[in-house]
């Protein structure tokens, strides 16, 4: 699976000496926020006019963290927000995951910071009400410059999670797809469902709302069931759907077989609107699925010989048998996968790589959906030039002769010219 991380060289201090007033200007600002970070101290300092030029926030937060002060924690991300050039912020862990992090306090930061164009929340415990996660939702609600939102590894307090908080991140979802200008998505929970569950609503309407720039998105840790993959599926093969997404990374998976049927209508429609050039509709290059134990997405292996834009397809779970067959045998027919990756040790692994061998290195769809008349003497020379180029490897020779037999004829004049 592709990476959406980030990697920084972090400061160990947790003074502001650093950034006292009369110090030069800073771009990147770092710090660990824990129980003896001088926070009155730093907030101070980092509202002096000149460290108006910071644009990147990164901070560590320590579990001793959560023993300060409620109004010195909002000061000081009220001041970190009120950066007029930030566009970078970056929220971690240090040392152990889950130290916590205050919804209110980060709100207050986001509502200010309207040239942030990518927020990053990694590996923290999100600490805060149902009030509390719908006023950070209406913080980046229509947000003119947000542009990547991350939230990995991340968690509610499991006391939390109870029938009042079953969808703690519903709102925020709905907010997303106000952003214009957002292209990247990931939430991403440290455990199944974590993070809480996701209405499939709310999933669709991201899909299919003001967010039409968006190009990736990843929902992972999260229960999927049939009700989810029918409203992504309807979401992306709308005709009224602005979509551009590229890329789609979901799991957990439970796929049933509406769901599995949803995903290949979604994957046939793909093709439809390749042919049509319809634009509204958008078309994936980048396919990520984690399925939960003994799946059989026979139905979504079906649809691959009919879809021309997925260039990558990774499946992730121990499929059934008959699946991976499914798999294998639409690899033969399907002239555009660059990869297709299956369970470890599934015995058709030889087989798909060798026809993806043969999508790039050979380029079937260039030899097998042109017209390819032996009487044509410019697709004769390229099939020629790919037996050529594949000299040394007898099983690409075999696979291109049979698909090509009248190569090894030879025309009869010229026969009668050598016999002459």
């Amino acid at each position: 699976m592709a990476t959406f991380g980030y990697r920084y060289p972090w400061s160990t201090s947790n003074t502001p000496d650093h950034v006292h007033a009369g110090s030069a200007p800073i771009r990147d600002f770092q710090a660990i926020l824990d129980a003896s970070t001088r926070i009155v101290e730093l907030s101070d300092s980092l509202q002096q006019p000149h460290h108006s030029s910071i644009e990147s926030v990164r901070c560590l937060i320590h579990e001793s963290f959560s023993g300060r002060l409620p109004s010195e924690v909002l000061v000081f991300f009220e001041a970190l927000g009120s950066r007029p050039k930030l566009q970078k912020l970056f929220w971690n862990f240090h040392r152990r995951h889950y130290a916590p992090l205050p919804l209110q306090a980060l709100s207050l930061c986001l509502i200010q910071a309207s040239r942030l164009a990518l927020l990053e929340v990694c590996g923290l415990e999100l600490n805060g009400t149902n009030s509390d996660f719908t006023t950070l939702a209406a913080s980046i609600q229509n947000h003119p410059s947000l542009e990547e939102i991350k939230i990995s590894n991340c968690r509610v307090p499991p006391e939390h999670l109870d029938q009042q908080q079953e969808y703690p991140l519903d709102a925020l979802v709905q907010s997303m797809a106000t952003i214009p200008h957002l292209r990247r998505i990931v939430l991403q929970s440290s455990t199944q469902d974590s993070l809480g569950k996701l209405r499939p609503e709310s999933i669709a309407l991201l899909m299919t709302t003001r967010a039409h720039n968006l190009q990736a998105m990843g929902l992972l840790g999260f229960s999927f069931q049939e009700k989810h993959l029918v409203a992504i599926s309807n979401a992306l093969c709308s005709s009224s759907s602005s979509s551009s997404l590229k890329e789609l990374y979901l799991g957990n998976i439970q796929l049933g077989s509406k769901g599995d049927l949803a995903l290949a209508r979604m994957l046939r429609r793909q093709e439809e609107s390749s042919t049509t050039h319809n634009n509204t509709a958008s078309s994936l290059e980048y396919l990520d699925l984690q399925f939960q134990p003994h799946e059989s997405p026979i139905e979504i292996a079906r649809s691959l010989p009919h879809n021309t834009t997925l260039k990558h397809f990774f499946v992730h779970g121990n499929l059934t048998q008959v699946s991976q067959q499914a798999f294998a045998h639409a690899i033969q027919q399907n002239y555009h996968l660059q990869s297709l990756e299956l369970m470890n040790g599934s015995p058709y692994l030889t087989e798909i790589r060798f026809y993806l061998k043969m999508n790039a290195l050979v380029g079937r769809a260039e030899l097998l959906l042109e017209d390819n008349d032996n009487n044509n003497h410019g697709s004769r020379a390229k099939w020629v030039d790919k037996l050529v180029s594949q000299r040394d490897d007898l099983s690409a020779l075999f696979y291109l002769l049979s698909r090509n037999p009248l190569l090894c004829c030879v025309p009869i004049s010229s026969i009668s010219s050598t016999a002459r």
